[in-house]
């Protein structure tokens, strides 16, 4: 076994990004590393090299973390190109062995790709950003247990239903006890089209833990909720809110903010307000 073989077997993390041609790589990688802990791959062109990419992830012994990114200049956001639904469907096998999974930039356009998901039981974070995904798949991870969960994040994620309007799907997901008890970070923005007041409702029910909240809101009604959610969760850390729809300026919420911070005795380090988006930390 020559040098390069040696360095590569021991390899631990393969990161490589939009820029490089990875067909050569990825085959040296299939026929030398078994034992990576973590891929990171960003590709504009995934239906060239998704075989050689899913044998090297389904031949890996221990791989814990996953992420899958397409180019976020793509001129269409389902095509060829971008389609990473075989990718989702391929983590089924050592699904146990995954400890953290990020999706971004792409599409999937399987109705249970998601299924492959079920049995990451290992699983402490779940990121999706900018894909464009069926409604059923969140049907079934209203439906997973994730006991190590601890931080969801779903931004501008395109939910595809053939309606115009659709009730909110996180909203079953964080209902889902065996979700909501232990997650302690919580990003959902970036869902113009479906209804918000209830899902905000449904976090202030179900968490307790939160540390992390990054959340819409679309109309006055919504701020008590937050208000609800911070009472909950006296461990919080750090929120952020988005304003996608109207001017509203979140200033009942920016006054109670800070008299819970004074309740709690929780010292403000970050408190800035660009007007459709406030973000805020505390020690």
């Amino acid at each position: 076994m020559d040098a390069t073989k040696r360095c590569l077997k021991n390899l631990r993390y393969f990161v490589c990004d939009i820029l490089i041609d990875k067909s050569n790589i990825l085959k040296t990688l299939i026929a030398t590393c078994t034992n990576l802990q973590g891929i990171k791959v960003q590709d504009d062109s995934y239906n060239f090299i998704k075989d050689t990419l899913i044998s090297l992830i389904q031949n890996q012994n221990n791989l814990e973390h996953l992420h899958i990114q397409g180019s976020s200049n793509s001129e269409s956001d389902q095509n060829t190109e971008s389609n990473i639904t075989d990718l989702v469907l391929s983590l089924e096998k050592n699904a146990s062995s995954y400890k953290k999974i990020l999706f971004e930039n792409g599409y999937i356009d399987n109705d249970i790709a998601f299924k492959t998901l079920m049995n990451c039981n290992n699983l402490e974070i779940l990121q999706i950003k900018d894909l464009k995904i069926p409604y059923k798949n969140f049907e079934l991870l209203a439906l997973a247990e994730f006991p190590k969960l601890k931080c969801l994040s779903y931004i501008n994620t395109v939910i595809e239903t053939g309606k115009p309007y659709i009730t909110n799907p996180f909203v079953r997901i964080i209902n889902n006890k065996n979700i909501s008890s232990k997650l302690q970070k919580l990003h959902l923005v970036g869902f113009v089209n479906v209804e918000n007041y209830k899902l905000l409702s449904a976090t202030a029910d179900n968490f307790k833990n939160l540390i992390d909240l990054c959340v819409q809101i679309t109309r006055k009604e919504e701020i008590p909720l937050l208000s609800m959610i911070m009472k909950n969760c006296s461990m919080m850390k750090q929120i952020r809110l988005v304003n996608p729809l109207t001017s509203y300026n979140f200033k009942e919420f920016k006054e109670f903010i800070r008299e819970w911070s004074i309740e709690k005795r929780k010292k403000i380090i970050r408190f800035d307000d660009y007007g459709l988006h406030v973000h805020i930390e505390w020690e």
